[in-house]
C-alpha cells in the first residue's frame, strides 16, 4: 500500500476493488436444481447444465441459458427470472417468468418431477 499526497497535502491511499461480474455456483447447485419439471400450464421444461449456465428447454427448444445471480435464483434475456425453492422435504419448486420474441409473456410455477 503507497501513501501519497494530493494538491491540497492530504494522504491518501487508493484501494483497487475488484468485483465479480456474475456469480459461479458449485456444481451441486445445478444438480439440486437440474431435471424434468411439471408447469401449471401442463406443459413439462427441463432445466440442465452446461457450462456455467442453466439452460432451459421448453416444449423440446432451448429457450434460455440463464445465469446464477444468488440465491436458487437464476436471470437471462432482458426480463427473465427463474426462481427455485427447495422445500424441506426434498421437493423443488420453480417460478419462472419470460418473454418470447413474439413478445407473449408468461409467469409459470412448476415442480420438479424428474431428476437426472
Amino acid at each position: 500500500m503507497q501513501v501519497t499526497r494530493n494538491k491540497n497535502n492530504e494522504k491518501m491511499i487508493n484501494f483497487n476493488v475488484i468485483l465479480l461480474k456474475e456469480y459461479k455456483p458449485a456444481n451441486n447447485v445445478f444438480k439440486k436444481l437440474s431435471g424434468l419439471y411439471n408447469m401449471n400450464d401442463g406443459s413439462i421444461i427441463e432445466f440442465y447444465k452446461d457450462g456455467d449456465l442453466l439452460f432451459m428447454k421448453w416444449n423440446g427448444q432451448i429457450r434460455e441459458g440463464f445465469s446464477y445471480k444468488g440465491n436458487d435464483e437464476f436471470t437471462g434475456g432482458i426480463e427473465d427470472i427463474a426462481k427455485f425453492e427447495v422445500q424441506a422435504n426434498g421437493e423443488v419448486r420453480v417460478k419462472l417468468h419470460f418473454v418470447t420474441v413474439l413478445k407473449k409473456e408468461y409467469n409459470l410455477e412448476g415442480v420438479k418431477a424428474f431428476r437426472y
